[in-house]
């Protein structure tokens, strides 16, 4: 199941009308214009007792369709700063960075990676998280 978090609607998102819809930028741009968080699968206090062994602070995390899950800001919050976040809307990407300014070292970026042969992003990194 999916653990939502509003910060200031009342409703959660309805979600697409069809699973089409989740591979256009249109659906999600208008998504998350309305979303603040969304967490998908698990929140990084979830998974980080597993996880945090296998890193080093210094390691470069990617982060593949980060959407404005926190899972970043928090990962960054527990010392792993070297975090770069992609995903294909430049909506999300515009709001997460402003919500993130106060963790400088972190990096936005816009990124097709949901099509193929568009944007291929070339990233050496130490970890790739998909959430």
């Amino acid at each position: 199941s999916c653990t939502e978090t509003t910060e200031t609607k009342d409703e959660p998102w309805k979600g697409a009308g069809s699973n089409q819809e989740y591979g256009e930028s249109e659906y999600w741009d208008d998504r998350f214009a309305q979303e603040p968080s969304y967490e998908w699968l698990l929140t990084f206090n979830e998974v980080a007792t597993q996880m945090t062994p296998f890193l080093k602070s210094s390691d470069k995390i990617l982060v593949v369709g980060c959407g404005n899950s926190n899972f970043s800001a928090d990962l960054y919050d527990a010392g792993f700063t070297n975090v770069v976040n992609i995903d294909f809307s430049s909506v999300v990407i515009e709001n997460m960075r402003e919500k993130n300014q106060d963790r400088p070292e972190m990096e936005w970026k816009v990124r097709f990676h949901l099509r193929k042969n568009l944007d291929v992003p070339r990233f050496q990194c130490d970890l790739t998280c998909k959430i």
